[in-house]
Parts: C-alpha cells; structure tokens; sequence
C-alpha cells in the first residue's frame, strides 16, 4: 500500500507543471529502476497501465485536455489545439482556448484552413458562433472560399486514422494530393508528428512515391521529419525498401545526415548511421562533411559516433582548406582533437606541404 502511494506521488507531481508554476522535483536517476524491481507483478502490471494512460492523456490530440483553467500551452500548441477541439466539436475547449490567447485566424502551409472553416465544414453552429465572438473583426465569408481541402487531408493533419481510412475507400480520394505549399499527406502526417497515421500511409506504394518529393522550403520527407525532430518517423521512412532517400539533397544542399548533425540529434543521426547506403562522407557546398559540423559545434558525442563509422575519411578537407582536425584545433577543442588524432586525422598542413616536401 506504501509502494502504491508513493508511486502516485510520483506520478502525480511532475503532471502538476501542466497547470501550475514549474516544480523543481530531483529524484535518483535510477529511482524507475528501483520501483519496478521492488514491485511485485500485480503492481508491475499497475505501473505498465499507468504508463499507457498517462501517454494517452498527454497527447495532444485529447481535446478533453483544453477545457481546463489553468492550461499551460506554447503559442504552437495553441494553434494546434484550437483546429483539433473545433475539428472534434468541443465547443468548451474551443472556448477556453480561444481566452487563453489562441488565434481562431491562423491557418499553416499544412492545412490551409482557418478554425471557423473547420467548424462550417462540420456544420457546427456553436462552434462558429464562438469563433465570431473572439473574432469579430475578421470576415469569415472568406473562410468559406478558402482552398478546398479535401475531408482526408483534414484527417491526415490532425491524425484521426479511422476517418482517414474511410475516406481513403471513396472516389475522390486521392493518395498524390499535394496542397497550395506543395505538401503532400505524408508531409503533413509527419509535420504533426502522428506516427500511426504515417505507418498507414506508407503501406500505400502511391504514398510512398512522394516521400522523395520536395514540400515546403523544399524539404522531402525525410528531411522534414528529421527537422521536426520526429525520430521514430525518420525510423519509419528509413525501413522504406521501394524508395531511397537517405543521400537526397534539398535544393540548397542540405542531406538527412548534415541536418541531424546541425540540429545535433544524436538519436536520429545514429539511425542514419545505420543505413546500408548512407554516404557518411558527403559534403555540402561550403564542402563540410558531418564530422567538419559536429567539430564546429564541439560536440564530441557525435563526433565519436560518426568515428564509429567504417567508411568515414577524417582528412577530406573543406573550400576553407580546412580538415576537422584543423576546425578542433582553431576552436582549442582539446578532447575532440585528441579523439580524432588517436582515429588518425590530419591537418591540412601536413596533408598538402609536407607531402610535397616529401
């Protein structure tokens, strides 16, 4: 009974952020280990369902979330939340996001339409009449003329698989769509992080032709994902057998492998490690391999995992005549140049002068 209590104190107080001032809690970072293995099964099991809950409750998608006062949200999770309450009509959380600051006119390159159109798409007078209120100013006649968004790709952005499965089985649906930005579905699925609904998609052999295709700013789907942070999607789409896309570049050059690196995600940048075909060594136009950037970032984390890497070359020098080596000497990064000293990296220097006084 002890046990049981504390773990709900646990549990309990790191969700107490969502609605209150942020409490500062340390505990042993081995304290999930220590509970489990002092628990027996029914509790074990206990823990297991909790878990579960707790991950469902928390997904944004849970409407059931926003009706709540206080409600702590980034402006981005306000956007979100305010299409997915109008979309699932909830009408109380449309209304206590709209006074906590969310924009009933904004719309993204994802799914472009505003929340009222949701609404008039749904047929939801309450709803709309909500949204006038906070907006008086703006003329939703024109949310009514809005590009046509098909019911699927509303689906797609805000993850509701089983409508989106329905529709999929009628006439106009259409697996190639591609919006105003040039996303396709499965850009907007994985911008919206819904993993599942990807899954779905890439069952399809007609979806998977655009994941190779360049969205917004240019960005195919792997590129996107990986910018968005979404590893188990950059996992998913690295499983694709019928197409590759773990070397594309973007249209300024940009590679999978460079942008994990930039944005200095290790997990991702370990997954693409992992890939058969991936061309560790390549460069972009400044002619910076991954190593060159993760050197200039002084992360010796992932410096030390794309060493691991047997088909890595540590002297490819760049168009400032520069090695990684020279790059850790120039940023007096001592641990990141003996590490790629001991792999045996060179500088420039001794690549070029001394091989020729040689």
């Amino acid at each position: 009974m002890k046990l049981n209590y504390f773990i709900f104190l646990i549990l309990l107080f790191p969700t107490m952020t969502l609605c209150m001032d942020p409490i500062t809690i340390e505990l042993p970072s081995d304290i999930w280990n220590q509970i489990i293995a002092g628990s027996k099964n029914k509790e074990k099991n206990s823990l297991a369902h909790t878990n579960q809950l707790f991950h469902m409750l928390s997904h944004k998608n849970n409407h059931a979330l926003y009706i709540h006062t206080p409600l702590i949200l980034s402006e981005t999770q306000k956007k979100y939340a305010l299409l997915c309450a109008t979309y699932h009509g909830n009408p109380l959380a449309v209304k206590n996001l709209l006074a906590h600051g969310a924009s009933p006119h904004y719309s993204t390159i994802y799914l472009t339409l505003l929340p009222y159109a949701v609404a008039y798409w749904k047929k939801d007078s309450k709803t709309m009449k909500i949204l006038s209120k906070y907006d008086k100013h703006h003329n939703h006649c024109q949310c009514h003329r809005q590009e046509t968004v098909p019911f699927y790709a509303i689906a797609t952005y805000l993850g509701d698989l089983p409508a989106l499965q329905v529709y999929s089985q009628k006439d106009d649906y259409n697996p190639y769509y591609i919006n105003y930005y040039c996303n396709s579905l499965l850009h907007t699925a994985i911008f919206t992080g819904h993993s599942a609904v990807v899954e779905w998609l890439l069952k399809d052999s007609r979806i998977t032709t655009t994941a190779s295709c360049s969205g917004w700013a240019g960005k195919d789907a792997l590129l996107l994902a990986i910018t968005e942070n979404h590893t188990n999607i950059v996992e998913q789409l690295l499983k694709m057998k019928t197409i590759n896309i773990v070397n594309n570049r973007s249209p300024r050059g940009m590679t999978p492998l460079h942008a994990a690196v930039i944005r200095q995600y290790y997990s991702i940048t370990q997954l693409l490690l992992g890939h058969p075909k991936i061309d560790i060594n390549i460069q972009l136009k400044n002619g910076y391999t991954p190593l060159h950037i993760a050197t200039y970032n002084n992360n010796l984390e992932i410096v030390e995992l794309l060493l691991t890497s047997k088909n890595i070359d540590l002297n490819i020098i760049n168009n400032n005549n520069k090695t990684a080596l020279d790059i850790a000497k120039t940023l007096e990064d001592e641990a990141i140049k003996n590490v790629l000293i001991k792999k045996g990296a060179q500088t420039y220097f001794k690549l070029t002068k001394i091989a020729i006084w040689q």
